[in-house]
């Protein structure tokens, strides 16, 4: 058989599948699960591991990974640390004025 396509795949019916005989129906399984490979290979193509420009590179990954760097230093570069240590001056209680799953008001604790 030759190489199965994907538009090849809406020839394929629950009607051709039943009337095929065990050695087709394994040839045909295989070569879906080497489209599926083929598939899934180019799916995951960008500009770092193919020929692909990098403005052909999704969007919304590009900005996940321009986040991901601008947050630390760039790989291969040396680390900035603080000069000196941050100092506590104090302690703020932060305590909810009301139950956050029913509204009820919360009284003072242990009373």
């Amino acid at each position: 058989m030759p190489r199965l396509k994907p538009d090849d795949l809406s020839e394929i019916t629950p009607e051709l599948v039943g009337d095929l005989n065990r050695e087709t129906l394994e040839k045909l399984a295989l070569q879906v699960v080497d489209l599926a490979l083929h598939l899934a290979d180019r799916l995951n193509m960008n500009s770092a591991n193919s020929w692909c420009p990098p403005s052909s590179d999704d969007p919304y990954r590009r900005q996940a990974d321009r986040e991901k760097a601008a947050a630390g230093k760039r790989r291969g570069m040396r680390g900035h640390w603080r000069s000196q240590a941050i100092v506590v001056t104090g302690e703020v209680d932060h305590d909810p004025g009301c139950c956050g799953a029913c509204r009820l008001p919360l009284g003072p604790a242990g009373g």
